[in-house]
């Protein structure tokens, strides 16, 4: 579709392929006005480095995508991008579809969306999707929004088992992430590169990353939200990358609940800015910090009952704290000086 705007409703397109750079089912460009409603989009491929099998849509506007299926779409090569769908310098709004079983060689298995601040992503299902970079939905220089979706199940060989933010700073709000997969790091969602996404009552749940970040990892902005049962791994020989069960550097985290989450070091939360009326609980690592570790600021927020092979259950490493309670865990350092820390905060 070149320059122009129609209507596809009620239709099925499948079994194509595309042996140039994308659109195996789907090429849009330079459209205005476009309406894909109603369709399943099914069983197509792109090689040569292609983008966008499912479908592509290159400097475009208002295109409107909804209560679609996109599955089983699969791009092929090494800097092959978007499996199921790939949009570039466009504005667009994707409402009410399913994403799922589609698979990118390099980035963005099922979604990757490039240079278009003008996105609205909302009550997606982005599941059993798989990529190297970013296994859901990827992200680069693009600060549009996600919101009311749930990202399952999705896995990445190294980095961004579900959402990955490159170089990007979408708004990701009332959604789930549970049960995705990285090779590498961040579990559910990875930020890197000036990524610093907004994220804003979520649940992140049972994420596991094999380094470091099970939950997240990278710089977020996250409130409101629960951080449960996320895992990450032990092995790399690195600090920074077998730390943070929950989150991994972080840029601030209020009124959220960290819960049963593991890690090498950082059961809960690991190289971190500030934390704010927050409850860090029952995590566990094998190492230093079972609760926090090395974080900047903890203020107005409990911790309690969280263990480490090593004894520094609730906090370890250089961290100011006011206003906070900590609870049936002893304290490891703070500052290099445990006793800097107000007796009345010891329960």
């Amino acid at each position: 579709i070149y320059n122009a705007g129609p209507k596809i409703e009620n239709s099925s397109i499948y079994n194509n392929a595309a042996t140039g750079d994308g659109g195996g089912g789907i090429y849009i460009a330079n459209a205005n006005h476009l309406k894909i409603e109603g369709c399943s989009i099914r069983n197509s491929s792109c090689g040569n480095n292609g983008r966008g099998s499912g479908i592509r849509i290159i400097s475009s506007t208002s295109i409107l995508i909804k209560n679609c299926e996109i599955s089983n779409n699969s791009s092929h090569g090494y800097d092959a991008f978007g499996g199921g769908f790939y949009a570039e310098n466009s504005s667009f709004i994707l409402n009410t579809c399913i994403i799922k079983n589609n698979s990118a060689q390099s980035r963005g298995g099922g979604l990757y969306v490039k240079s278009s601040d003008d996105v609205e992503l909302d009550n997606l299902s982005i599941h059993n999707n798989s990529s190297q970079v970013g296994g859901g939905l990827y992200f680069s220089q693009t600060n549009g929004t996600l919101n009311n979706s749930d990202v399952y199940s999705n896995s990445s060989s190294s980095h961004a088992g579900g959402i990955a933010c490159y170089d990007s700073s979408p708004s990701i709000s009332n959604s789930s992430v549970r049960n995705n997969i990285a090779g590498q790091n961040g579990g559910g969602i990875w930020a890197l590169d000036g990524g610093n996404p907004n994220l804003n009552n979520l649940i992140i749940e049972n994420n596991n990353a094999s380094w470091g970040g099970g939950g997240t990892y990278g710089s977020v902005q996250i409130s409101n939200s629960l951080i449960k049962g996320n895992s990450a791994g032990d092995s790399h020989p690195q600090i920074e990358y077998r730390s943070g069960g929950g989150l991994n550097g972080f840029t601030s985290i209020e009124n959220c609940k960290i819960i049963n989450n593991f890690s090498g070091n950082g059961g809960g939360v690991a190289f971190g800015g500030t934390i704010t009326n927050t409850l860090i609980i029952n995590n566990s690592c094998d190492e230093y910090g079972a609760g926090a570790y090395d974080v900047s600021s903890i203020s107005t927020s409990t911790i309690i009952n969280n263990n480490s092979l090593q004894n520094y259950n609730g906090l370890y490493g250089n961290c100011s704290v006011s206003n906070s309670n900590i609870i049936n865990d002893d304290y490891g350092h703070f500052n290099n000086d445990p006793s800097s820390i107000p007796d009345a905060m010891h329960n």
